[in-house]
């Protein structure tokens, strides 16, 4: 007769935690500006307590190219080097990721104070905020990302 080995009366389950992770897009025509809102986000993710990706593209096509990856937040310069025909206007791609996904949080953000006059013209199109490219960006940005809607626990 063969020995039945005995089962434990209890399981011992693992429980792991998964950890929230913001993903971000930002693109804007000077990359030198993306690295800056890039090392922003990244701060901020450190100062409250949440892990975070982002992505830099320097035109709207390569941003519309990656929007299947569904970030949470795309922060899109205003003007995206407007002397060039073929390129996505801020406006352009705006639509493209609202057609895509309604849900994504598209700010805004330029350094040109016009854009004023388009705010409402953009919050049509879906925009969730503006910004400035001030010295209150960093402050501006962070308080957008953590009044969100998106839960951060």
């Amino acid at each position: 007769m063969e020995a039945v080995k005995k089962q434990p009366d209890t399981l011992k389950l693992e429980i792991v935690k998964e950890e929230k992770k913001l993903k971000f897009f930002v693109v804007d025509d000077d990359e030198y500006f993306n690295n800056i809102v890039k090392s922003y986000i990244k701060r901020i993710g450190e100062e409250i307590n949440i892990q975070v990706e982002t992505r830099c593209f320097l035109n709207g096509n390569d941003c519309i190219r990656k929007i299947t990856t569904n970030p949470d937040f795309v922060i899109l310069d205003f003007y995206l080097d407007e002397n060039n025909d073929i390129t996505l206007t801020g406006y352009d791609v705006l639509e493209k990721i609202k057609k895509y996904n309604s849900d994504i949080r598209v700010i805004i953000i330029s350094q040109m104070h016009e854009w004023e006059n388009f705010e409402e013209e953009f919050m049509k199109f879906g925009a969730s905020g503006f910004l400035k490219k001030d010295d209150e960006l960093y402050d501006n940005l962070k308080k957008m990302i953590t009044d969100s809607d998106i839960d951060l626990l």
